[in-house]
């Protein structure tokens, strides 16, 4: 018995021998190579595959999205990404206290651990120093 998937094109290029899906425009999840034939076949499983199943739904999957034809979905998906979007947070400016100072680097101190940066500096021992 040969199972064979409506949706699968055979793609030989080369040393390459594969199924592709025609309606997910990738390779097919459910194939093997039958090497008494020479050539990719489906396995049992592209019964259960979901672009083949959603095709009777005119829809296709991409990338695990579910995209329509209807043109008002890419509208609310729009809409659905500005409320899901974070609103950044305020970064508050952190201070260590100087304790030693190079010409190409300043050592400070910040919570208890003993921190450096490098490049040149106009500070002084026990000036604040942005982290």
């Amino acid at each position: 018995m040969t199972n064979f998937c409506e949706n699968s094109v055979n793609v030989v290029t080369g040393l390459e021998n594969y199924l592709s899906c025609s309606v997910t425009k990738k390779p097919c999840a459910f194939q093997r190579y039958c090497i008494a034939r020479e050539e990719a076949i489906n396995t049992e499983g592209y019964k259960d595959c979901k672009a083949r199943i959603k095709k009777k739904d005119d829809t296709i999957f991409e990338n695990d999205i579910v995209v329509s034809n209807e043109s008002n979905l890419v509208e609310n998906l729009q809409e659905e990404l500005l409320e899901i979007k974070e609103i950044p947070k305020k970064k508050t400016k952190t201070f260590g206290i100087v304790t030693l100072v190079a010409k190409t680097y300043v050592v400070f101190d910040y919570n208890g651990t003993s921190c450096y940066k490098n490049g040149h500096f106009d500070v002084k021992i026990g000036d604040k120093i942005e982290v």
